[in-house]
């Protein structure tokens, strides 16, 4: 994973609702935030790219998709206390000129 620079942020997709995220990223880029990284693993895979499309069609059409990386990570599974690998994207974002 690339190095976070100071004007990054990461927002990771952990639940069903994506107006919090949505709210969140405009949020944070008007605070001034340059670049956020939208992350999520397994099942919330749809949510991210559904946040990120919502914000660049209603809120943000000069919103830049500058990359988006796909893969798989090891996490720890508690209940079966042994490391399972379960994809995950991760979009980055920012506001256009």
């Amino acid at each position: 994973m690339s190095e976070i620079g100071i004007n990054e942020e990461y927002i990771y997709v952990k639940s069903r609702d994506k107006t919090r995220y949505i709210r969140e990223c405009i949020l944070r880029f008007h605070k001034g935030v340059k670049k956020i990284h939208v992350k999520a693993w397994g099942n919330m895979i749809p949510n991210a790219i559904d946040i990120v499309m919502t914000i660049k069609r209603s809120f943000m059409p000069d919103l830049v998709i500058e990359n988006i990386e796909i893969g798989f990570e090891s996490i720890a599974n508690r209940r079966k206390g042994k490391l399972i690998n379960t994809s995950f994207i991760d979009i980055t974002i920012r506001r256009g000129i």
